[in-house]
């Protein structure tokens, strides 16, 4: 019986010595899990209507093509347009006329790796719009998203967007 106390008291000991999740400022907690290579970059409108004026798109029928723009967002190379793969268009839920917002992850790849920070978006109603991207890499993932590559700053037309939906750890980020 001693013998069982003595060993209980031992695992009681160890267990108490193990090392604690430390949790930073920010509630993060280090992981093994890294984020895929192209996690998404996401930003749309605080309303549906300009979203849908931008798209070339009659709000009232909600036409919108949910699918991939491989001519939409592009970053200049000297004088040449390169376009971004896989640009796509979808919503926040399932139900027509829920928020419609533009999801890339070759934009915040190109932004943390290669450094480009500029882009410009060419939308289907002919207006062209400035996209200033820029993402970091941080391994430690301690920020405020938690997350591999934060987001410094986000600018459309050198405006700072407005608002971030709750959608995953990058969120969707609202303009006027």
């Amino acid at each position: 019986m001693r013998y069982v106390f003595i060993v209980f008291i031992f695992f009681v000991f160890f267990a108490q010595c193990k090392e604690k999740t430390k949790s930073s400022k920010y509630g993060c907690e280090k992981s093994i899990y890294d984020e895929p290579p192209g996690p998404p970059m996401t930003f749309s409108f605080n309303s549906n209507q300009k979203f849908y004026l931008k798209m070339g798109v009659d709000s009232t029928k909600d036409t919108l093509a949910l699918t991939t723009y491989n001519n939409l967002i592009y970053y200049r190379n000297n004088s040449n347009k390169v376009f971004i793969d896989y640009v796509s268009v979808t919503r926040y839920s399932k139900y027509k006329h829920s928020k419609p917002f533009i999801l890339s992850g070759e934009v915040l790849l190109k932004s943390y790796f290669n450094g480009i920070k500029q882009f410009y978006i060419d939308w289907p109603d002919g207006s062209t719009d400035s996209l200033y991207a820029d993402f970091i890499l941080d391994n430690s993932k301690d920020n405020s998203c938690c997350c591999q590559y934060p987001l410094k700053s986000l600018k459309l037309n050198s405006m700072t967007y407005t608002e971030k939906l709750e959608f995953d750890k990058y969120g969707i980020y609202l303009f006027d």
